[in-house]
C-alpha cells in the first residue's frame, strides 16, 4: 500500500552506491538505492544532490535527472532552495557533523544510512537530540521492511513456531559494517540479543574488523555469529532452530525456507524437520516499502519499522562486541 498524501522535496548528501549506483548498472535488480525509491514513490521528490566528487555528482545528476548538485552541505543550505527531508548516506564518518548541522535547519525527517554514527555514543547522542526536537529519524535497515520478512516476524510473535532455541548466523565484511544488519535482524526478529564473547578477532579493512560471537537472542536462547573470508564469497545468512520447526534466511536475506516438523518414519513417536519450502523474499522492493513507511511517518504519524531507537539497540550490541575484541587485533 503506499502511502498518500504531500510530496515531500527531498536533498540526498552523498551519492554513491547505496544512494543510487546499484540501480545505475545496466541489469537492475530492483529498488536497491535511495534514488530509485524516491523516483518510484509519488510521495517524494529529489530536488538537489550533495557529493564532493564532480564526476560522480554530475553523473548522479544525470542518470536521476536531479536538476541542482552540490559539493557540500553548506554550499546547498546557503543556497536557499526548500527541502522537507534529507537521505544521508555520505560515509559514516561524516554522518555526525551533517546530521548535527541538518538539526539546525528546518528539516522535517532524514532518512540515514547505517550506523547512524561511527560510535554508539555520538549515536545516542544525535538520536536524543533529534527526538527532543521532534525530528524523525529513520535508520536504513532495509530487511525491516522486506515483506517476507515482516510476516515471518509476526508469526514468530504469535507463537506459531514455539520458542527459539538456537540461532546461527554467518557474515561478512565487517562487523561495523554488515555485522551491524545481522544484529538489528536478530533485534527484530526475537528480541534483545546480549553478546556474551568474541574470539577470532582479526582486521577486515580500514577501521572495522571481523570476529565471532556467542550470545544470548531473545530472552535466553544460544545464539552464535560467524565470521567468513569475503575474498572466498559473500554470504550473510541466519539458521534458526525453534520448537516446532527450523528457518533459514540465505543469500543475504533474499530467499527464505521454512521446514516444518513431521514424524520420523523410522522410530515411531519421534519427530523431524521435514524438506524445507522455499521462497524469493521481497528483497527487490524493500527500499520502496521503506521509503512508503517513512512517507506515512512523515504525513500520517505512522510508526517507523527501523528509527533512531531500533538502531541504538544493534548499535549497542556492536558497541558491547568492539570493547570485548579491544586488544586481541
Amino acid at each position: 500500500m503506499t502511502s498518500s498524501g504531500p510530496v515531500l522535496s527531498t536533498v540526498i548528501i552523498g551519492c554513491g552506491k547505496i544512494a543510487g549506483g546499484y540501480d545505475e548498472i545496466d541489469r537492475p535488480q530492483g529498488v536497491i538505492t535511495h534514488a530509485a525509491a524516491c523516483r518510484r514513490h509519488p510521495g517524494f521528490t529529489v530536488v538537489a544532490c550533495v557529493e564532493p566528487d564532480e564526476a560522480r555528482r554530475s553523473a548522479f545528476m544525470g542518470f536521476w535527472d536531479i536538476g541542482r548538485g552540490f559539493a557540500d552541505l553548506d554550499g546547498f543550505l546557503d543556497s536557499g532552495a526548500a527541502f522537507d527531508v534529507a537521505v544521508v548516506s555520505a560515509p559514516t564518518p561524516e554522518h555526525v557533523p551533517i546530521l548535527r548541522r541538518l538539526l539546525a535547519t528546518g528539516v522535517k525527517g532524514v532518512m540515514c544510512e547505517k550506523p547512524i554514527c561511527g560510535s554508539w555514543r555520538e549515536s545516542r547522542d544525535i538520536v536524543t537530540a533529534y527526538g527532543r526536537a521532534g525530528r524523525l529519524m529513520a535508520v536504513n535497515y532495509p530487511r525491516r521492511w522486506n515483506p517476507a520478512i515482516v510476516d515471518l516476524k509476526e508469526r514468530l510473535a504469535d507463537g506459531e513456531w514455539g520458542a527459539l532455541q538456537s540461532v546461527v548466523c554467518h557474515y561478512v565484511g565487517g562487523l561495523i559494517n554488515n555485522g551491524c544488519h545481522m544484529m538489528d535482524l536478530l533485534s527484530f526478529l526475537f528480541g534483545k540479543v546480549v553478546p556474551l564473547s568474541v574470539s577470532g578477532v582479526k582486521n577486515s579493512g580500514g577501521d572495522d574488523f571481523l570476529c565471532d560471537v556467542m550470545m544470548t537472542v531473545g530472552g535466553g536462547a544460544t545464539g552464535s555469529m560467524i565470521a567468513l573470508d569475503a575474498s572466498r564469497y559473500g554470504t550473510f545468512e541466519m539458521n534458526a532452530y525453534l520448537e516446532r520447526g527450523a528457518f533459514s534466511l540465505e543469500d543475504w536475506g533474499r530467499v527464505l525456507r521454512l521446514r516444518r516438523i513431521e514424524d520420523e518414519p523410522l522410530v515411531p513417536g519421534r519427530k523431524r524437520l521435514a524438506a524445507a519450502t522455499e521462497t524469493e523474499t521481497g528483497w527487490r522492493d524493500a527500499q520502496y516499502h521503506a521509503y512508503d513507511n517513512f512517507h506515512a511517518a512523515m504525513t500520517l504519524g505512522a510508526p517507523l519499522s527501523s528509527d533512531g531507537e531500533s538502531a541504538l539497540a544493534a548499535e549497542k550490541a556492536c558497541d558491547d562486541i568492539r570493547r570485548m575484541a579491544k586488544g586481541k587485533l
